[in-house]
């Protein structure tokens, strides 16, 4: 990268405060293409390969946090300070959880250990129960069709 690259990354940008904004407002985890489509349809110019650069930055300085979706697609959400997600491996529906008690663990280990700037971020996934029911549905209908 030249030293004009290299500097301009470290700046924010109106298309990376844009994308910031617009991942505040996502109530879940959303790919880049959902994300760029998000932005682009309220009227933002903004090139798709500008959106993966600003997730790199916020992901990389801690504002945004990623997940594997259920195809193997990473999803980001703004990152929050409470840091844990039940996230459902179907539809990627997202939960805060509270994790004053593994945040308590973690301070200990790192003590022990002499670590400092200790960062914890969780992610335990399941399936919700819209995706439970729905898929329970399909089983069912499935066993009724091979029985006739």
């Amino acid at each position: 990268m030249t030293g004009s690259g290299a500097r301009r990354s470290r700046y924010e940008t109106r298309q990376r405060r844009a994308v910031l904004a617009e991942l505040e407002q996502a109530a879940q985890f959303l790919s880049v293409q959902a994300l760029h489509a998000r932005m682009t349809g309220a009227g933002q110019k903004v090139a798709l390969s500008t959106v993966y650069r600003a997730l790199r930055y916020y992901t990389e300085a801690g504002q945004a946090t990623a997940v594997l979706g259920p195809n193997g697609e990473r999803r980001y959400r703004r990152a929050d300070a409470q840091g844990g997600y039940l996230v459902c491996r179907r539809c990627t529906e997202t939960v805060p959880i509270d994790l004053r008690v593994v945040l308590a663990w973690a301070a200990s280990v790192a003590a022990e250990r002499a670590f400092s700037r200790v960062a914890v971020v969780v992610f335990v996934t399941g399936v919700c129960r819209r995706c439970a029911l729905s898929t329970s549905a399909r089983s069912l209908a499935r066993v009724d069709s091979d029985t006739v």
